[in-house]
């Protein structure tokens, strides 16, 4: 987890010994308390996740983006470099 200048966080990274960090994306509204209910998501390694803040700063979305790009191209099982809105991974009819 990253913070801002406020201490609050902009970025949460989802890379556990388990190996089920993309999993917990499956959990609806997981971080609305802590990145706001519009925060956005990444999958760039099998075994990573990243959650952030849909509005970050300049140097935020760099850090952010720095992230994402190097999990992605270092990653010893590469996924994708896209960015989703977190409630893609939630079923609607699961309430």
């Amino acid at each position: 987890m990253k913070d801002d200048e406020h201490g609050c966080p902009f970025v949460k990274i989802m890379l556990h010994q388990d190996a089920l960090g993309p999993s917990r994306l499956l959990v609806p509204n997981l971080f609305d308390d802590v990145l706001g209910p519009d925060y956005q998501v990444a999958i760039p390694e099998r075994t990573c996740a990243i959650a952030f803040r849909r509005d970050l700063t300049p140097a935020q979305e760099a850090d952010v983006t720095g992230m994402i790009d190097g999990c992605h191209q270092h990653g010893t099982e590469p996924m994708s470099p896209a960015r989703f809105h977190a409630h893609a991974f939630w079923d609607p009819n699961l309430g």
